[in-house]
């Protein structure tokens, strides 16, 4: 995926499909964008389980969600 695109979702709540080498299928990371290290190509998010450090190559796709307040 291309860094310089990344750099509007940074804040913003997103759903991440990545697809870790040697998996089979792609799971999903759904939290905040917290931070993009375009050198060493991770990002960082903040989700409910905690904070993921994602390897850049391996995100399949990006999407922002909508946050519903209940």
């Amino acid at each position: 995926m291309k860094t310089k695109s990344l750099d509007r979702f940074i804040g913003h709540h997103c759903k991440i499909v990545m697809k870790e080498p040697g998996d089979i299928k792609a799971h999903t990371i759904t939290g905040t964008i917290k931070e993009i290290d375009q050198e060493d190509g991770f990002l960082i998010v903040k989700s409910t389980n905690g904070f993921w450090c994602l390897n850049i190559d391996e995100i399949l796709a990006i999407k922002p969600k909508k946050i519903i307040n209940t």
